[in-house]
């Protein structure tokens, strides 16, 4: 095992696949974070984790419940989210890894 979720701010329920860049792997978890609304996260090979993003949801006009696989173009990770978003109905997101 290398990472196990569950603390109060790390994320739940990680049910997208991973995305290998380097000798990290870069993911997404539908629930937890500091607002629960999920987070994208990244853990080394060696198990260490680390959250980039959590989600804030809807009433930030953030989005909430990633539930995707991450893909890289030139660097930068995108994805979506099922719900937030200014409307609700969620957003697409970019992050640098």
């Amino acid at each position: 095992m290398l990472h196990s979720f569950g603390s109060t701010n790390d994320g739940s329920y990680p049910y997208a696949t991973l995305l290998k860049l380097g000798d990290k792997l870069y993911g997404t978890t539908l629930d937890g974070g500091k607002s629960g609304n999920g987070t994208v996260f990244v853990v080394s090979i060696s198990g260490t984790e680390k959250v980039l993003h959590s989600f804030a949801g809807q009433a930030e006009g953030d989005g909430s419940g990633p539930f995707c696989n991450l893909i890289n173009v030139g660097g930068t990770l995108y994805g979506t989210t099922a719900a937030g978003g200014t409307l609700g109905h969620g957003v697409v997101f970019k992050i640098s890894p």
